[in-house]
């Protein structure tokens, strides 16, 4: 508060209008509270204490009682949401589609058939869903390319799927997604693509095979399911897609999961470990 102050008692000073913003919880409300030109917006709820500190805050440093911050003076905000994201435009999605996804090369073990399968499902529920493969495929695996087509076809999946070809973004794509599938219907030794998802704060909703469940806490960072089966994922999925504050609660404990757990200075560290004790036992 003391940094606030010092910024908005210059901006005054030079008659300059001033906004910030204090995240905190998701699927509140926002909050603007005009003070001689001043406007703060925060996604605490009215009557939280946050709020209330944060007003008394601004009146103090303001330092007169011309600019109190009655509950007349308080205006409700929504929240606002970045709406040109990666592949809105470019592949004609409305901002108002709900994006879910899947990272890596089209390759048959890597289960994209498996999602598009269990995409056909989550339609149903979620005619608002459109599912991101986000990658491409190698000369050996053009036949492959070909089946997920011809499903995409079959399955009536044409305006809720979308295969994006090779992608240099990659982060921002996933970004873009509610939450991150990874569904290999054969072991992956360890399967990265999941740790950078969980640095985006991204839920995972991934196959139960290597190392996977080693990665994912079934039920806190992510769910599991078993490979191969798309109506396990299409479950898993909608009750993800129909509790929008679970996602939120999951991303976080994901990237804090990552932070403690797979961080690359913790894999130096226990790295040094390794050798430092091979070492000594000489």
């Amino acid at each position: 508060f003391l940094v606030l102050g010092v910024v908005l008692s210059g901006a005054i000073a030079a008659f300059v209008p001033v906004s910030f913003w204090q995240r905190a919880l998701p699927r509140r409300q926002s909050l603007a509270v005009p003070v001689a030109g001043c406007a703060l917006a925060t996604s605490w709820p009215l009557d939280s204490s946050m709020t209330r500190s944060a007003t008394r805050e601004i009146s103090r440093f303001l330092d007169s009682g011309r600019h109190t911050t009655t509950a007349s003076r308080l205006h409700p905000l929504p929240d606002g949401a970045l709406i040109d994201c990666p592949g809105m435009q470019e592949f004609g999605l409305a901002p108002e589609r709900r994006l879910i996804g899947i990272v890596g090369n089209l390759k048959h073990w890597k289960g994209q058939e498996v999602v598009l399968r269990a995409t056909a499902l989550i339609k149903e529920r979620f005619p608002d869903v459109t599912c991101l493969l986000i990658g491409d495929f190698s000369s050996d695996d053009v036949a492959y390319r070909n089946k997920i087509n011809e499903l995409i076809k079959t399955l009536q999946l044409e305006n809720h799927v979308v295969v994006t070809g090779y992608r240099p973004n990659v982060a921002d794509y996933v970004n873009a997604l509610e939450f991150l599938i990874h569904a290999s219907i054969e072991p992956e030794p360890f399967g990265r693509v999941l740790l950078e998802g969980m640095a985006l704060r991204k839920p995972l909703v991934a196959s139960r095979g290597g190392a996977v469940p080693e990665i994912v806490v079934d039920g806190s960072t992510g769910l599991l399911f078993t490979p191969g089966d798309d109506r396990e994922l299409a479950r898993a999925a909608e009750s993800l897609l129909q509790d929008p504050e679970r996602i939120m609660r999951m991303g976080e404990a994901g990237y804090q999961r990552l932070i403690n757990h797979f961080s690359i200075e913790r894999n130096v560290e226990q790295t040094q470990q390794l050798y430092a004790s091979i070492i000594a036992a000489g």
